[in-house]
């Protein structure tokens, strides 16, 4: 791969800003491949990244997002279209709250040209943790099949080729009549479901925005059954879960600044 070829893309809003800088800090120290940056942003706090990520130094492309549907779904939306604003063969997608821990290479996600996946095959024992009950009608409504494998269990950072995001929208579209953004727009009609909503707490509305969409639920299914060029896994892919941590950013950054600088701060293994 040469140094065009990559793309490092982040959706981002007010809320998360101080978990983007230390994870932009992250992949500058530790990601060891040249690469571009494009974050997806919330349009209300677009002078605000553009400010830290002046303070910081790091070069990105910036695009503005309208929030016309529930941000939960719109994150989730903006990532897997993001084939329309890059121009490089690969793309690796990225969470705000995860901080890599020590030097990342892509070699932990590729074996002999193929894209390594990582999933939790469905069994006795997998089946009553929260990854089946929370997706698995989304999953249905969306690939018309039951959800036999949890393809979010690969875990940021997740690789991709360019061209599969935009197969794979091109599938869906197909498939549905209309693209994920106006089939989250429907569904949220259907849960009642307001885009000012919250969504965790007494009157959170996960457990249904959790019904509509699942962004990895559907890629992963069409990877498994539409492309050659991803190597399926069953279990952890320790290499790239042992080189970063996601810090779940809903719950505050205080408790956990100390322990991300202290990361940065240190030597590489």
């Amino acid at each position: 791969m040469s140094e065009t070829d990559l793309t490092i893309v982040y959706k981002t809003y007010r809320n998360d800003l101080t978990w983007l800088k230390y994870s932009l800090a992250s992949i500058k120290k530790f990601f060891k491949h040249p690469h571009k940056l494009l974050i997806y942003c919330h349009d209300e706090c677009i002078s605000e990244l553009k400010a830290m990520l002046a303070d910081g130094q790091t070069e990105a492309r910036v695009v503005s997002v309208e929030y016309d549907i529930h941000g939960y779904l719109k994150q989730q939306v903006v990532k897997v279209m993001c084939w329309q604003d890059v121009d490089t063969k690969y793309v690796v997608l990225m969470d705000s709250d995860i901080v890599l821990t020590k030097p990342m290479h892509l070699s932990y996600f590729t074996n002999e040209g193929r894209i390594k996946w990582h999933y939790l095959v469905r069994n006795a024992e997998s089946e009553s943790s929260i990854h089946w009950p929370a997706w698995q009608e989304s999953v249905l409504k969306m690939t018309g099949e039951p959800m036999k494998d949890y393809y979010m269990h690969c875990a940021f950072p997740f690789f991709f080729k360019t061209k599969t995001l935009q197969d794979a929208s091109d599938k869906f579209t197909q498939m549905h009549g209309y693209g994920y953004n106006e089939y989250c727009k429907n569904g949220q009609k259907i849960f009642g479901i307001n885009t000012s909503d919250l969504i965790a707490g007494p009157y959170g509305k996960f457990p249904w925005l959790s019904k509509i969409f699942t962004e990895f639920g559907f890629i992963g299914w069409y990877c498994r059954n539409f492309s050659n060029d991803y190597e399926f896994i069953e279990g952890d892919n320790h290499d790239a879960t042992t080189a970063r941590i996601q810090f779940w950013s809903h719950g505050g950054i205080r408790k956990f600044e100390e322990q991300i600088k202290a990361i940065l701060d240190g030597q590489e293994s």
